[in-house]
């Protein structure tokens, strides 16, 4: 990634579906909260984000994580 020209693009995935992340220019932060779309059980998830700077360069990056329900 080219840390002058900024994000162009982004996309955020759990599980291989797409999920709605915000961009925080301010503080270059990538956000998601969770809402009704993600599945509510616990379990073993895959984040995949990928995002693309203003001049086409790609990175991809993946992060499994595990999700306890509330009690």
């Amino acid at each position: 990634m080219d840390n002058l020209s900024g994000i162009g693009r982004y996309e955020g995935r759990i599980n291989g579906r797409w999920m709605l992340f915000e961009y925080d220019a301010k503080n270059n932060l990538l956000e998601y909260r969770i809402d009704d779309h993600f599945p509510v059980k616990e379990g073993q998830y895959a984040l995949q984000l990928k995002v693309s700077d203003e001049v086409g360069n790609e990175a991809t990056k993946t992060i499994r994580f595990t999700r306890n329900q509330k009690r």
